[in-house]
């Protein structure tokens, strides 16, 4: 018994670090490329996961992978910037992968995204009550953004399943 114990458990170990090592290849992988606008790149891997709805070894959404790996190098960036600059930048970077890609969904999610992530920034994380009453304009026009945006490119974005989680 305690032979067949150790051997579930060695197993269900490696299954683990085997899950953890792809989703951390392609979230680097995604990082990497988001960083490099190698935009292509990032075409041909969403359309891949989208259009295969492939999965990791224990069943996660490759694609969601994709996008935290977008969502970690914007949050890395904003994190090491002034942040009305950063955020200024980022929005030209997902202009350009827009224009480059008009009938992808990913730069439109990925700009709505940024708009509510540029808002909470304004808000912060504490309680409402202790928001600076100044912030509240802010915070309410980004997050206006990112729903026009998505509601503006509905019959483009609509099509990948993380316009749905927005």
């Amino acid at each position: 018994l305690f032979a067949w114990i150790f051997c579930a458990l060695t197993a269900s170990s490696a299954a683990l670090a085997n899950e953890m090592e792809e989703r951390a290849a392609i979230t680097n992988a995604t990082e990497r490329s988001f960083l490099k606008e190698d935009f292509q790149q990032l075409e041909e891997t969403s359309s891949a996961y989208r259009t295969a709805r492939s999965r990791t070894s224990s069943g996660v959404w490759k694609l969601s992978v994709f996008y935290a790996g977008i969502t970690r190098a914007i949050d890395r960036q904003i994190a090491a910037g002034d942040r009305e600059p950063v955020f200024s930048a980022l929005e030209e970077k997902l202009s350009r992968w827009a224009q480059r890609y008009p009938d992808s969904p990913v730069p439109r999610i990925v700009l709505s995204s940024l708009h509510i992530t540029h808002a909470w920034a304004y808000r912060g994380t504490s309680y409402a009550a202790q928001v600076k009453p100044e912030n509240w304009a802010p915070f309410r026009k980004y997050i206006a953004l990112a729903r026009e945006n998505l509601e503006t490119h509905k019959s483009v974005a609509a099509g990948d399943p993380r316009w749905y989680e927005m």
